[in-house]
């Protein structure tokens, strides 16, 4: 098990939180769960240059160095640590300039391991904002990602690179059929893929070399004329089906625009992602996308010693920082503890209900 520490970040004085090969970020809004993403990002770009852009790169929006310091702090500096064994490991520390805020951050100190997987290059990030239906897109990315919008992921499937071995999936991750031999390239994993999480879709990515330009059709039909939910989880598929063994995925709102059966497939899907060896992120509202791990637990998928689920509340207090419960599964696939307020809504909502409904009965 890994750890991530902050200090002075935000709304976190000084926070450790666990890191297994499949970590889920949970809580209500405005509690603390971007925070974590957004210093995983921060940490990552510290290795690239000695000032750390607040605003940009994977659409990061937080504006000066002023804002990003937790108020009160007794300290100007910030500190970050990823660590998720001895040779997988980074640890910046940056000073926050207050008295006049700058839109960076000063990297005083850093130090990883070169085969972090943080920072290694084929590193996948996919924003809550991801582009939504498009009648083109750009061919001009020659990389092995499908962007932090998801912007790169028709040119890569309308690239016949992607069936070949080269791109092949991980056996761990690809999608058996039991009644037919397993097509093993990345064009066929998506298909398979995206069948169970929306069924009856069929995905067919073309290139016009004229215009430099790639365009999807699904089941014949343009991108517009089938909403917003195929648009936004095909990224995600294919991000977790390139993302190799020793690389990280960290993905917010999986299930976004998605029906509960796809939100929990979804879950199941990312699950397959992080016993194939790839550091599983994500951020979720979703008590199905969360079932859909359970479930993947219990139908060996992942080992349930490999899940965490870091569930995140507001302290009583405004000037504290957010309380963090660590929740993990046992062999049975059951939360090992169960916070109030967490997914636990709909248990209020019926009592609720009846309770109205007893009232008028009086």
């Amino acid at each position: 098990m890994g750890t991530l520490k902050i200090e002075g970040f935000k709304c976190f004085s000084g926070k450790e939180i666990p890191i297994k090969r499949m970590t889920i970020l949970a809580g209500g809004n405005s509690v603390g769960k971007s925070s974590i993403i957004q210093i995983l990002l921060l940490l990552r770009s510290s290795n690239l240059e000695d000032l750390t852009p607040l605003n940009g790169d994977y659409l990061l929006n937080l504006g000066n160095s002023s804002q990003v310091i937790k108020t009160g702090y007794s300290s100007n500096n910030i500190f970050a640590k990823y660590k998720f064994d001895e040779s997988n490991f980074v640890e910046t520390t940056w000073e926050a300039n207050i008295n006049r805020p700058q839109v960076y951050l000063n990297v005083l100190k850093k130090n990883h391991t070169p085969t972090c997987n943080l920072i290694t290059q084929n590193f996948h990030y996919l924003h809550a904002e991801r582009l939504g239906p498009r009648s083109f897109y750009s061919i001009g990315i020659k990389e092995r990602s499908v962007g932090w919008q998801g912007e790169n992921t028709i040119a890569l499937l309308s690239n016949t690179i992607i069936d070949t071995p080269e791109y092949n999936v991980a056996p761990e991750k690809q999608f058996k059929k039991k009644e037919e031999n397993t097509n093993p390239t990345l064009g066929g994993q998506v298909d398979l893929w995206m069948n169970y999480i929306v069924p009856g879709v069929d995905v067919r990515a073309e290139r016009v070399q004229e215009i430099n330009q790639a365009f999807v059709q699904f089941n014949n039909n343009a991108p517009y004329n089938v909403g917003f939910g195929i648009s936004y989880v095909l990224p995600i598929i294919v991000a977790g089906l390139i993302a190799q063994k020793g690389e990280m995925l960290i993905i917010e709102n999986p299930e976004a625009h998605l029906h509960p059966s796809g939100q929990s497939r979804i879950g199941k899907f990312l699950a397959a992602v992080a016993k194939s060896g790839t550091q599983v992120i994500i951020e979720t509202h979703s008590e199905h996308v969360v079932n859909g791990v359970r479930l993947a637990s219990l139908e060996n998928v992942i080992n349930h010693e490999d899940v965490v689920i870091n569930f995140f509340n507001a302290p009583e207090d405004i000037d504290e920082q957010p309380n963090v419960d660590s929740i993990f599964l046992n062999d049975k696939a059951d939360l090992e503890k169960w916070p109030v307020g967490f997914f636990d809504q709909q248990q209020q909502d019926i009592a609720e209900i009846f309770r109205l409904r007893k009232d008028q009965l009086i």
